[in-house]
């Protein structure tokens, strides 16, 4: 999947964006024009975020509103799980560890090491598949 953004700019968010932590003057490591792969999908706290890898060479999750999708088509062997409203991560779809390793998804968040590891290896398959 490809998106191509639109903004890098917290004011291009919506109100209930504001309502979970960002702001108008959030900036993200992205290039309006530019277009990203996408490496996993999540629903968090109601909101959608890609997966990507932005202008530095660490994955981060960012809002969908800040993109076009400009090839809708998902990676062969994409998983998914929904978890729930009642908690923080409502659902998620990527690849294997993203999607069937619980504690993966903080791991990767908080860039430990093994989780960027695994990272790379599955960002590599996806690139060479799209």
């Amino acid at each position: 999947m490809k998106i191509l953004c639109t903004s890098n700019s917290g004011s291009s968010l919506s109100a209930k964006h504001f309502e979970r932590g960002y702001t108008p003057s959030s900036a993200f490591d992205l290039v309006p024009g530019t277009e990203y792969t996408v490496y996993g999908i999540c629903l968090w706290r109601d909101l959608l975020l890609y997966l990507i890898v932005g202008q530095g060479s660490y994955p981060h999750w960012d809002p969908a509103e800040l993109f076009q999708v400009t090839h809708p088509q998902l990676p062969n062997g994409w998983y998914f799980a929904f978890f729930g409203y009642e908690v923080e991560l409502n659902a998620i779809s990527g690849y294997d560890e993203l999607v069937n390793r619980r504690e993966y998804f903080d791991q990767l968040s908080n860039l430990e090491t093994q989780a960027l590891e695994i990272f790379e290896m599955r960002k590599r398959e996806i690139d060479r598949s799209s």
